[in-house]
């Protein structure tokens, strides 16, 4: 929860038998839980709303959706919660190993 604002974001990743990368399983993104869109291995779905259709489309399935969907002017509070995330996910330290 940011302000009044509840976020919701899910990833699962896999890494299949012969693959040498992590591919996107499920993406999940709620806000209050509303569900803003869904993902399932390379098909992103933009849920429907009053003001938009639905919308399916493909993102490569090693790429993660969320930090290339455009999210309408009205939940500019998506952007305090990607500047929250970016935050939480950088790491506490870092080792330099030199040779």
């Amino acid at each position: 929860m940011l302000g009044d604002t509840v976020f919701g974001y899910q990833l699962a990743l896999e890494l299949p038998s012969g693959f040498r990368e992590l591919r996107v399983a499920e993406e999940r993104f709620t806000v209050n839980g509303e569900e803003f869109y869904s993902r399932d291995r390379a098909q992103v779905i933009l849920t429907k709303t009053s003001s938009r259709p639905e919308a399916k489309f493909l993102v490569d399935w090693h790429l993660v959706a969320f930090p290339i969907i455009q999210f309408p002017p009205t939940l500019v509070s998506v952007e305090s919660f990607r500047q929250w995330l970016a935050r939480s996910s950088r790491p506490k330290s870092t080792q330099v190993l030199v040779e």
